[in-house]
Order: C-alpha cells, then structure tokens, then sequence
C-alpha cells in the first residue's frame, strides 16, 4: 500500500498553493531537523503538513505530520505513519521559552506508538538553535543543543528510560533560493535500546515561500527516536498554510516565527 500512497500525497502536498511561509517538521512530529527537533516554532495560527516517504528496510512508510501554532510561540501536532506492515500515530508539543533572548530555546515533547500497541515511546526535550553568522553575509550557519529524557515500551527490548544529548547544524544559501544542508548526530546510550547513536544529513529546497521539498537519510526510529543500525533514504515536501499574527523573526532563523517577544 505505501508504493502507491507515497506519490499520491506527496502530488497533494505539491498541487496546493498558499501565501504562507514554508517550514519543516521532522519525520517524527515538532518542527525541526530531518528527525530531532530544533528551537524553531511556527507561527500562530499557522499549519505546516509535511508526507515523506522513508524507505525502511523492512517497514516501509509514509509518515504524514501536521503541526499548528495554537497560541504566540507554541506548536501542538500529530502523525500517522502508514508502514507496510504496521501502522505508528504520535501527538507533539513545543513551547518557545522567553529566557535570556536565548536565540532559539525551546520545552517540548511527544508520544509516539503503533496502532497495535506493542510499541511505543515518550519524550522531553529542551533544544537551543542560535546563529553562528547573519543571512545578509552570505550563507546562514546556525548551531542546535539539545538535550532529552525518553521512555521507550518495545515488544523486543521491554521497558527503558534514559537521557540522551544531540547536536545540529544547518547551513541555508540564499543565493540558491535559500536552499538548506543540515546534519544532526543523538548521542547513543546504554539505558535506552539504541543500536546506532542517531545521525541525519538532508538537504531542503523551497520552491515557494510556503512549499519546500527535502531528500536525505537517517537511521532513526519513529518509536523513542531509537538509532537503528540501518541508515535509511527519505524523501517529501512541506506546505504551510495560514498564519494570522505578524510575523517575528527569531535572530538569525532562516524562518518567520512567532516567539515571546523576551526571545526576539
């Protein structure tokens, strides 16, 4: 079923046009990189709907996400990923924090399982982005730390918990239409069932300002963002639509977004 499915929503996603701005969720819920969240949040009342196909070895799917700025600076999503042999859901959340005009520093969390039951996996995070140079002097760097508690309940592993430390980085060009390189590495732990610390490279291109296309590869899981020992190809587009507040620009973003005006 995802042979078919896959290209039937990615020509949804691409067929719909908008005047909003486009921005990103990760395979697995909040807005981010490729899988592991970032200090970005969309604006109020804007809704950002992503479909990518992600080519398991074993499981292939289509992870549908959408995510919506319920209030100024917060971020509230779901997911429905239809595998090939199962299906997964997941709900999100993500608040921008107004602390020390930190560039990007965002609470956040989410809960993810399969339709059956049998797996399934939790999540607290707190993630800072902040630039490293200012669009206006070529190419955007910025710089992503973070750090997060999981929970996982797998059919194979059983119970675990533990704390697990990431890092990011994202490189947009605004000579080539604001095109993104971005790279993520999840530190591997003992207390929670990774086989492979978590690592993703993916390259974005926006074809509008709303409308964004991305291909790459990751080794993660969506169940506890578990690293599998397979690094696996993605690929899919984002839409956003709406958003009502003006606009703030968080320093240094390479996106419009809305957070508590301490942060700006």
């Amino acid at each position: 079923m995802t042979k078919y499915l896959a290209p039937m929503l990615v020509a949804a996603v691409l067929a719909i046009a908008s005047t909003a701005r486009a921005a990103y969720p990760t395979l697995f819920g909040p807005t981010g990189g490729a899988a592991l969240p970032t200090g970005d949040v969309i604006m109020q009342n804007e809704l950002d709907v992503a479909v990518d196909y992600y080519n398991e070895r074993d499981n292939n799917s289509v992870p549908v996400r959408a995510n919506y700025g319920i209030i100024r600076g917060l971020e509230i999503g779901g997911l429905f990923d239809f595998r090939q042999h199962d299906q997964a859901w997941g709900v999100n959340a993500k608040y921008a924090l107004p602390l020390f005009g930190f560039g990007g520093l965002a609470l956040g969390g989410f809960y993810n399982a399969t339709t059956n039951g049998d797996d399934k996996g939790s999540q607290i995070y707190l993630v800072d982005t902040m630039p490293f140079t200012k669009a206006d002097t070529g190419v955007l760097l910025r710089g992503t730390l973070g750090v997060n508690y999981t929970w996982t309940d797998l059919a194979a592993t059983g119970k675990n918990n533990g704390v697990r430390a990431y890092i990011g980085a994202d490189a947009t060009f605004p000579g080539i239409n604001n095109a993104m390189l971005l790279a993520e590495y999840q530190i591997r732990t003992s207390s929670v069932p990774d086989a492979r610390s978590v690592a993703s490279v993916a390259v974005r291109y926006p074809f509008t300002p709303s409308l964004s296309a991305q291909v790459g590869f990751t080794n993660a899981d969506p169940i506890g963002l578990i690293g599998t020992r397979d690094y696996r190809v993605f690929v899919g587009a984002s839409l956003a639509l709406g958003g009502t507040t003006t606009p703030v620009a968080k320093r240094g973003s390479t996106t419009t977004e809305v957070v508590p005006d301490v942060c700006q």
